[in-house]
């Protein structure tokens, strides 16, 4: 079927730093993302925890990469369009952040937000508590839960003034059943409800499926697909939409 000339493709991928600390068993992860990405062709691709050094990776006329201060990875926009604007929420006291562009697709003006809510920090590991771990975990779950709800609100706060129509990608770091993941869809469409199939897994942990990136769009941009792609590139899989304005 041919392409619309109101139709794009968006990927989300969190790249877990590209392998940076050697978490996987696997070499050359970097080039393995790009070539992934390369052979997928999306139109628009935000990634989080992204690490700076790889930014010659990526083959894209416009780009937005925002890294964190003392750190040097966060997150990065890739796109084939004109990027008329773009900015950073700059979440308080966080590793995570939003970063948002504005590009130009045919006549249309289109918000795209990169959201990565912060983590619990978990690991499997850690699973077999005595009492002490076990209330520094309820205390850091807490400690979590609140900061995400901060995240959540500036985000809302800010994605409500624009005028324009909005996709949000992300790793919200929670279920589509959390209250972060209600309060940021809100009026929004969910791409894989409304064209995946299957789970929808894009993070395991403990070996428990679970959905917690998504790609969200406005209620006039159409669905046409969904994709999750089990590649083992990263601790997370990433997931495609094409969607038409």
């Amino acid at each position: 079927m041919a392409k619309r000339d109101d139709s794009f493709t968006i990927m989300n991928y969190n790249a877990h730093l590209f392998n940076v600390y050697g978490s996987l068993d696997s070499d050359n992860i970097p080039s393995k993302i790009a070539d992934f990405v390369k052979l997928n062709d999306p139109d628009i691709v935000t990634f989080q925890e992204y690490a700076d050094d790889q930014i010659d990776l990526f083959d894209f006329p416009y780009k937005y990469i925002e890294l964190g201060k003392k750190k040097k990875f966060g997150q990065a926009i890739f796109s084939k369009y004109r990027i008329i604007n773009k900015g950073s929420l700059n979440f308080e006291n966080s590793f995570n952040n939003a970063i948002f562009i504005d590009i130009v697709i045919k006549s249309d003006t289109l918000r795209v937000y990169n959201l990565h809510l912060e983590s619990f920090g978990i690991k499997v590991n850690n699973l077999n508590l005595n009492e002490k771990d076990s209330k520094r975990l309820l205390h850091r779950l807490s400690t979590a839960f609140v900061k995400q709800q901060g995240q959540v609100e500036k985000f809302i706060s800010h994605s409500t003034t624009c005028e324009y129509k909005i996709v949000v990608c992300g790793d919200l770091n929670n279920t589509a059943y959390s209250w972060a993941y209600r309060n940021v869809r809100r009026n929004f469409k969910d791409t894989f409800l409304e064209a995946g199939n299957g789970f929808g897994k894009t993070y395991s942990f403990a070996k428990y499926p679970l959905r917690i990136d998504f790609i969200l769009v406005d209620e006039k941009i159409e669905v046409n697909e969904h994709q999750n792609f089990d590649v083992k590139l990263s601790d997370h899989e990433p997931i495609l939409a094409k969607l038409s304005l």
